[in-house]
């Protein structure tokens, strides 16, 4: 079988591929034979460099290489089509496709002159971050006669992940000595020197945690042992904004800017669900425990409490959404030029939608809800409302929320929380720009 493409030996550690009218590339080990370098053959280019199981990457990086500048150019375009767009992905892809066979039987020859020692370590570090590139600390030459910390390494997540993103920890690792590297967990200590509750939870770290939050035990002291993904995030959310607010977290309650730490230290998998989902309701957004993000703006939402809290962090956040309440009520009052909450706003001249989903903005009370609820500025409008020059509705659509205005006969605005647009925000544009023509939109005469 004829083929573009062809794959010949390079020493004992090497193979190029060779494409037709396209470039060569060599796929080598490195000189330790810890990493996999890629190379055009007749360029003299700075290589790429990838972890031994980085094997998609290593694909995507020789199909790269082969599709050069003029080879993309000699492509010519379909049978009666004058251009070809996207021709360097459909190129690539097909390319790809082609070669990944026996580019695989050449990369598994490759692996098979590496120490299974190394093996080890390349395919733990890459399961746990699932980075291409190599860790740095692969280039140190004695790293094997380092047996403990090589253990550590293969037995323990933590280890795992902070050896594979030093980047992460740069200002950890700046000044330590290769040889202090056995005690990695103190690395994560606050203290410099590990201790109980912090050893038990890195060697039993669950999954799914981003290994750039790892630096944040640094922050504060465990007062417990955390075993539970969402506990740990929750947790390292709250020392991240300590840390970005340069707070003291070791003062007592009463000195201390942030009183309710130990509430998010001792907070459980049901607790902080709960908190979520009801946060969520008030805010209306869907969290979802399953993502950091999400965890950590709950975090933020619970630590704008300023006082203490006594309970937990269910407790916790009933009292943070009444405060985000009344600070947002204050804070609009300001806004609201005089009118009271109870003022109703002028109703349309045509017949309010007849659907359950679509509901009437009528008093300043329900515009101020809005507002806060969906995290948007709706209530400057407020004026506008009370003269009946803008008309504003809340949208409810397949579990999705939305704010519109329709001001002079036509649908202005249409968003859904935080100004983003969603299914709610797009069915009820639809809906709102039919029932908008029944206006009676007095027309200006030029005078």
């Amino acid at each position: 079988m004829n083929s573009k493409y062809k794959f010949v030996k390079h020493g004992k550690s090497a193979f190029v591929v060779k494409g037709e009218g396209k470039g060569s590339v060599i796929v080598s080990l490195n000189e330790l034979g810890r990493s996999i370098n890629i190379i055009d053959k007749d360029k003299d280019k700075n290589k790429d460099e990838f972890k031994l199981h980085a094997y998609r990457a290593l694909i995507r990086g020789v199909v790269k290489r082969l599709w050069t500048k003029e080879a993309i150019e000699n492509i010519s375009p379909p049978p009666g089509r004058k251009k070809f767009p996207k021709v360097y992905a459909w190129a690539t892809q097909k390319t790809a496709k082609a070669i990944c066979r026996r580019f695989k039987k050449e990369w598994e020859c490759l692996l098979s002159k590496v120490e299974p020692q190394v093996i080890e370590l390349d395919k733990r570090l890459f399961h746990c971050s699932f980075k291409n590139k190599p860790s740095p600390f692969l280039k140190i030459p004695n790293l094997l006669e380092n047996k403990y910390l090589i253990s550590d390494i293969l037995k323990y997540r933590a280890a795992a992940c902070v050896f594979d993103c030093p980047d992460y920890f740069f200002d950890i690792f700046s000044g330590v000595r290769f040889e202090d590297l056995r005690d990695w967990k103190a690395l994560l200590s606050p203290f410099g020197k590990p201790y109980t509750s912090l050893n038990r939870t890195l060697m039993n770290l669950p999954g799914g945690i981003p290994v750039y939050m790892l630096k944040h035990f640094r922050i504060g002291r465990l007062e417990r042992p955390v075993f539970d993904r969402i506990e740990i995030i929750f947790i390292l959310a709250a020392f991240q904004q300590v840390n970005y607010k340069r707070l003291p977290w070791n003062e007592p309650w009463n000195k201390n800017p942030v009183p309710n730490l130990h509430i998010f230290q001792h907070a459980t998998r049901k607790q902080i669900t709960t908190a979520m989902k009801r946060i969520g309701n008030h805010t209306r957004n869907r969290y979802s425990t399953r993502k950091t993000n999400h965890i950590a703006d709950v975090v933020v939402f619970l630590m704008d409490y300023p006082t203490r809290h006594t309970g937990n962090v269910v407790g916790l956040a009933a009292k943070s959404i009444k405060w985000h309440q009344e600070r947002q009520l204050n804070r609009l009052k300001r806004k609201m030029n005089g009118y009271k909450p109870e003022d109703k706003v002028k109703t349309p001249n045509a017949s309010l939608p007849n659907d359950s989903r679509i509901k009437f903005l009528e008093t300043v009370k329900d515009i101020l809800d809005e507002s806060e609820q969906m995290n948007h500025c709706i209530d400057c409008y407020i004026p506008q409302a009370m003269r009946g020059d803008s008309y504003l509705f809340h949208i409810e659509y397949k579990g999705e929320h939305a704010s519109i205005e329709v001001s002079c006969g036509h649908v202005r605005q249409a968003h859904g929380p935080k100004n983003h647009d969603n299914a709610a925000s797009n069915w009820g544009k639809i809906q709102l720009k039919r029932w908008a023509k029944n206006l009676d939109v007095p027309i200006l005469k030029n005078s």
